[in-house]
């Protein structure tokens, strides 16, 4: 009877839970070049991570299509299992055709929502979604609440990617993303990538400046071979200006006063 089915079903309970969405980095472009392919791709990875989630603790909601909705009490289980999850897919990555590997992104987030068995709702939720979509292929996205309470609790590299406007969310959040110890595909982690983009401009610049001041030196004797010694210019010539203004170029600078 509708009633008992009903009665049966438990409402959904308001919680505090820490929220995990994964998702494939390029879904859409992927399937589009091989459906078939892909999918078959996608429920191997769901599996892997499915089980994973257990292990962690956690509780698989639901399928997304190509991501997972679980569930965890914990953000430290959370975010473990998240670790977990991108250290096997990074192993497995190292053993298999480029063509068979799939870059995974998941976002964290720990707050207030409604649970049920088999779904969960609220801006909890909505947050951790929108997280997942600011990580890295093979990425970790959490947010400020989360990293507060797993910062001293695992061992784990973050960057701060500071505050983040994400969508149909009121208030900006401050976002951390986590450095994986095994990231698919071997990619750095972008705040590297920003480093070295600014190094190497620097030590081209070093290197033209050590280039050009070895010209210089080279060019003095040089031009002795070629022409003979230099012949001092007369007073009142053009000449002898030019050889007055090397001259000063050429002698020591006066040293800076301290504090000037």
């Amino acid at each position: 009877m509708p009633e008992s089915t009903a009665s049966s079903e438990q409402a959904p309970r308001r919680t505090l839970a820490a929220i995990v969405f994964t998702d494939v980095a390029n879904f859409s472009g992927l399937v589009q070049q091989d459906e078939e392919r892909t999918l078959a791709l996608v429920r191997r990875d769901l599996a892997a991570i499915s089980r994973i989630c257990q292990r962690s603790g956690g509780r698989v909601l639901k399928s997304t299509g190509d991501g997972l909705l679980m569930s965890f009490d914990s953000a430290v289980e959370a975010v473990a299992c998240a670790l977990e999850v991108q250290r096997v897919l990074g192993e497995q990555a190292g053993k298999l055709p480029p063509g068979d590997v799939l870059m995974h992104r998941i976002g964290i987030h720990l707050g207030d929502v409604f649970l049920s068995e088999t779904d969960v709702m609220g801006d909890g939720v909505n947050v951790a979604a929108r997280l997942q979509g600011q990580a890295d292929p093979g990425g970790i996205c959490i947010s400020q609440t989360v990293y507060d309470v797993v910062k001293n609790r695992l061992a784990i590299q973050a960057t701060y990617l500071g505050p983040r406007e994400l969508k149909n969310i009121s208030e900006a959040i401050p976002v951390y993303q986590i450095i994986a110890s095994a990231r698919p595909g071997g990619r750095r982690p972008a705040a590297r990538r920003r480093a070295r983009s600014v190094t190497a401009p620097v030590l081209l610049a070093a290197g033209a400046i050590a280039a050009a001041a070895a010209a210089g030196v080279l060019a003095r004797p040089i031009y002795r071979a070629v022409f003979g010694p230099a012949v001092p210019a007369r007073e009142g010539t053009g000449a002898a200006g030019t050889s007055q203004t090397a001259a000063a170029a050429s002698s020591p600078a006066p040293a800076l006063e301290a504090g000037g």
